[in-house]
């Protein structure tokens, strides 16, 4: 499997504090059955303020890890990226290659939590005339997609592509979060899940159990296209969409199983 949202590379954002976090992540994501991570540092968030995000400092800082996890005999191969936050500048930051990936193909966009900037979309436009898809980082986490999820499919009407966070499925960022999750998958309105991994307590990597979650709730064919799809952005190629195949239960269903008791 491949995680491509995570923050695992110690002291470049508010992810990881120190290699030995670092390993005990990527350890649990080896367990997991992960192959290949792909590091999505923050880009111009006002947290990164004074931050180092230039790319050759970000891949030497890659490389540090990856030597340390070849050491340790982990097979994890990690890849660059970034998780831009969004501003009125899209098209000027492409000079530097950390802010895209999947062979420039992709780049994967976050908002603040309460509201989308007026005219955003016409210049999520402009980033898409130059070639670039843009994935919407965890929709499921801003006020205006748990009102109307009806702006996810805009989105998907407009050719971007949606990401959910595992641990939004899971419950781990509260029912909110969680119900418009699940009302995002059951209307088809996701293409990707990322662990969006930032430590080894509370939010490591939880791509195992989100995979079986999403069994339960649109099937085993779905969930596969959802898993094969990061390995589709990783190679630049187009995502699929998918058709829910669980069978949902009827009130028949429910009063038959319950006269088995």
């Amino acid at each position: 499997m491949i995680d491509f949202h995570n923050h695992i590379i110690p002291n470049l954002d508010d992810g990881s504090k120190s290699i030995e976090m670092s390993i005990n992540m990527l350890r649990e994501a080896e367990l997991q059955g992960i192959t290949d991570v792909v590091n999505t540092v923050h880009f111009q968030h006002p947290k990164m303020h004074k931050k180092n995000t230039s790319y050759d400092f970000v891949i030497s800082e890659i490389n540090k890890l990856q030597s340390k996890l070849d050491k340790e005999k982990i097979k994890i191969k990690i890849h660059a990226a970034s998780e831009v936050f969004f501003n009125f500048n899209l098209t000027q930051i492409l000079d530097n290659p950390i802010t895209t990936f999947g062979n420039a193909k992709y780049m994967l966009i976050e908002f603040q939590k309460l509201s989308f900037p007026k005219g955003y979309e016409d210049e999520i436009f402009k980033l898409q005339l130059e070639g670039i898809v843009p994935i919407m980082a965890h929709p499921e986490r801003y006020r205006g997609i748990q009102k109307d999820v009806n702006t996810a499919k805009r989105w998907i009407d407009r050719g971007f592509i949606i990401q959910i966070d595992c641990a939004s499925i899971l419950g781990k960022f509260g029912k909110d979060a969680q119900d418009c999750a699940k009302s995002l998958l059951e209307n088809q309105l996701c293409h990707l899940v990322g662990s969006d991994a930032h430590n080894d307590k509370n939010r490591n990597f939880l791509l195992k159990k989100t995979h079986e979650k999403l069994l339960d709730i649109i099937g085993e064919n779905a969930t596969n296209i959802i898993k094969n799809n990061s390995q589709r952005v990783l190679e630049g190629n187009d995502c699929l969409s998918y058709e829910i195949t669980k069978k949902r239960k009827t009130f028949l269903d429910t009063l038959f199983s319950f006269g088995k008791r």
